[in-house]
């Protein structure tokens, strides 16, 4: 039971790597993947390291190899703190950062511009 979680976890990581990778490599010009290109050094990072915490996981639990399974937990343990501090920054920033409509926002709604803009006042 223990091993298919982190199993699961690890295909993750292999799923958030592979698609970050197809988007950093593919050039067919799509209009909504230019905006988000700027994180898919990011995503491939994290793909990166959720597959790696995901293999010590993993081989810790069916080894049951003590120093694994710690790092593992340390690693899970740093994530976390990332988030809450990620999210803490966030609520207490939020007035700070302005927003710019993407593309597909600007495509559907055309005044999104002036609502977004009454908002801020």
């Amino acid at each position: 039971m223990l091993m298919s979680s982190h199993f699961v976890f690890q295909i993750g990581g292999c799923v958030i790597l592979g698609v970050s990778i197809y988007f950093k490599v593919s050039k067919n010009g799509n209009v909504i993947m230019d905006e988000a290109l700027p994180f898919v050094d990011l995503l491939i990072a994290v793909g990166v390291i959720i597959m790696v915490l995901g293999f010590l996981g993993c081989c810790g639990a069916i080894k049951e190899n003590r120093c694994m399974l710690i790092l593992f937990f340390i690693g899970l343990l740093h994530i976390f703190i990332l988030l809450f501090i990620a999210g803490i920054l966030g609520a207490v920033g939020e007035k700070n950062v302005r927003r710019k409509p993407s593309l597909v926002e600007s495509a559907l709604f055309p005044h999104v511009n002036e609502i977004m803009l009454n908002q801020r006042l």
